[in-house]
């Protein structure tokens, strides 16, 4: 009787653990569209390189409302909602659940969030936003309207998801709203600086890093601020990382050796990866030297994928920006020629005529 009790005992641990497990590694996002019956819904997120991927859709009921369940990303992300053309962002990071009310007349432009304070202020964020991109009922200048988005809604909580998606915005017209061409670097350099201190192995951390630096050094060079340097020309700057077996590999050990080199930053475990190793491939067996650097957060992925691959594969995702900064990447994927000589042939970002 002892041994029975002990058996449902464990029998109902074990369901309480699963589910518990189950709904840390899920969110849910339920809403109602007011005057919304059977239109379609779409539920998005971004991949590595901000390109908008279908993640689930359904059909509004009678009443206006909807419910989607989807697994949980590997950090923090902000998701959206799609109708037809209009879109409802929210931010998924510790919160399981998100609450979105709207109508269908105003989808996109008039909305709330429930759920935690980052999603309500995220709302709040792309309600000025939408007033501030139309010009009407806010006469605010770029300048101060920036300024003021700064310190009501990033200021406060620099690390956050909605904070990299506030400095990421584009206009309409895919104009950055904080530009890393103006004066915005202030900015930018904050939000990257309290990634690094407290999301360091977050891959938005490494391209929040590289804007700031490519604001910094426009910045200084709009005003005049050179720095001269006297040194012996060379085609490429030292790199050594370590691989997927921890061991430490040189850029310099594979450049200038005889044969072509391809130096690549790219993911390993994103969508494009396979497509993207399989050309890499082809290369390899023609001889070149390939030499790829990733910024995968997911350890366990990466090692699983570059331990299959003939070519060198190592990962700056540990917390050192300095491949993001010298090879100045602001988009994976990018790809670096060298010829048999160690010359910078090329720099591409896309393997198209390689």
């Amino acid at each position: 009787m002892l041994m029975k009790i002990k058996s449902i005992y464990c029998l109902g641990l074990g369901v309480v653990l699963c589910l518990t497990a189950c709904s840390e590694d899920s969110f849910r996002v339920d809403g109602d569209v007011e005057g919304g019956d059977g239109q379609s819904v779409v539920l998005e997120k971004p991949d590595f390189h901000g390109v908008w991927t279908v993640v689930d859709s359904t059909r509004l009921s009678s009443s206006g409302g909807f419910s989607f369940k989807a697994p949980r990303g590997a950090g923090p992300e902000v998701y959206r909602l799609r109708l037809d053309d209009r879109y409802v962002y929210f931010p998924i990071d510790s919160t399981e659940s998100v609450k979105v009310s709207t109508t269908l007349a105003n989808f996109g432009h008039l909305y709330t969030l429930s759920g935690s304070d980052r999603a309500e202020r995220l709302a709040r964020f792309e309600s000025d936003f939408a007033r501030f991109a139309s010009r009407e009922s806010n006469p605010d200048s770029a300048a101060v309207f920036k300024r003021r988005i700064y310190s009501e809604y990033v200021q406060p909580d620099p690390a956050s998801v909605v904070s990299y998606f506030i400095l990421t915005k584009t206009m309409a017209d895919g104009t950055p709203l904080y530009d890393v061409d103006g004066e915005d670097h202030k900015y930018l350099a904050a939000v990257a600086t309290a990634y690094r201190q407290f999301r360091p192995e977050d891959p938005h951390t490494a391209m929040l890093e590289g804007f700031a630096l490519n604001a910094m050094r426009n910045h200084r060079q709009k005003n005049g601020v050179q720095t001269v340097v006297n040194a012996e020309e060379i085609s490429f700057l030292p790199l050594t990382l370590s691989d997927e077996k921890g061991e430490e590999r040189r850029l310099a050990d594979n450049v200038g050796k005889g044969e072509k080199t391809l130096l690549v930053f790219a993911s390993l475990t994103d969508a494009d990866a396979p497509e993207r190793n399989r050309r890499l491939l082809e290369l390899s067996k023609r001889g070149w030297r390939i030499f790829q650097v990733s910024y995968d957060a997911d350890q366990y992925g990466w090692r699983d994928a570059a331990v299959n691959l003939p070519w060198i594969t190592v990962n700056d995702a540990s917390g050192n920006p300095a491949s993001v900064t010298d090879y100045n990447i602001t988009v994976l994927p990018t790809y670096y020629l060298f010829d048999a000589s160690g010359n910078l042939h090329d720099r591409r970002f896309d393997l198209k005529g390689l």
